[in-house]
């Protein structure tokens, strides 16, 4: 067995101890994609086996903060799929606020915090600030404050400035990050007005009556059975008639049907049903 490297029966292992510990079902995320990111967590912090990582959850309660930190799986790069930012600068939000003087936007379970910079900015550029309310969730403090600090990977720095150039000629993404000992950090007060809430998926909550939930780009990490899961919990977030962004690439589940219709293919955009 190569260093750092875990089998199948051992990624099971680690996800029994996190449930029976920590209450935290992973059971149903791709175990593939979670044996990947057990072993990241491993080589982090210089766990060699299995047996010590299991161990350094069972023992150190305040680990798991930084496991759940390190085992999420952040997004690539701000402004993604740069079509569909410029249709909801250029014809989406236009439209919607035609008819909603508010709208209200839910970012769930945010990891790197580079979709919500992308959409802060947008609307910022857009002078419609006092126009929206944003919540995100994320399932751990450690996350929350890295997003809240606007700390930034290097390595995505410049896809992310081509991303943005073709949304926006007019403004660079540079004006925006600064850099301190050699770290770059996007700056805070784009995000000063976000409500961030620490929540897990399979904890109840009172989150409710919004007009849009962005959540692109993460079901490829779900089995089925957690796809279906996630669409029921976003379908109960929104108001008759929201809508909900999944990215170019994902599918909304094979029981969704009757939950929500399909209003722009190309952006895979839905709105709610009911």
């Amino acid at each position: 067995m190569a260093f750092f490297e875990i089998d199948i029966a051992d990624a099971r292992k680690i996800i029994k101890v996190i449930h029976e510990k920590y209450y935290f079902d992973l059971s149903d995320y791709s175990i593939i994609s979670l044996k990947r990111r057990f072993e990241k967590v491993m080589q982090h912090f210089n766990l060699k086996n299995a047996e010590t990582l299991i161990e350094r959850l069972s023992d150190d309660k305040g680990f798991i903060e930084d496991f759940l930190s390190s085992i999420s799986v952040e997004s690539t790069e701000m402004f993604r799929d740069p079509s569909f930012w410029s249709y909801l600068q250029k014809d989406f939000f236009p439209s919607e606020l035609a008819k909603n003087k508010k709208i209200k936007i839910y970012v769930p379970f945010s990891v790197s915090g580079d979709e919500l910079y992308s959409l802060c900015l947008l609307i910022k550029e857009s002078g419609w600030q006092e126009n929206f309310e944003i919540t995100t969730s994320c399932i751990s403090n450690k996350l929350i404050e890295n997003i809240k600090s606007g700390f930034f990977r290097t390595n995505k720095i410049e896809v992310s400035k081509e991303n943005y150039k073709a949304i926006n000629e007019n403004y660079m993404l540079s004006d925006y990050l600064s850099t301190q000992n050699d770290c770059v950090f996007r700056h805070p007060r784009l995000i000063e007005d976000v409500i961030f809430l620490n929540q897990r998926l399979d904890l109840p909550d009172s989150l409710h009556d919004f007009n849009m939930v962005l959540f692109r780009n993460k079901m490829i990490y779900y089995n089925i059975y957690l796809q279906e899961k996630i669409m029921y919990y976003l379908y109960e977030k929104l108001v008759s008639g929201g809508f909900l962004f999944i990215g170019i690439k994902e599918i909304t589940g094979q029981n969704s049907g009757d939950k929500f219709k399909v209003i722009h293919p190309e952006e895979n955009i839905y709105i709610k049903l009911g």
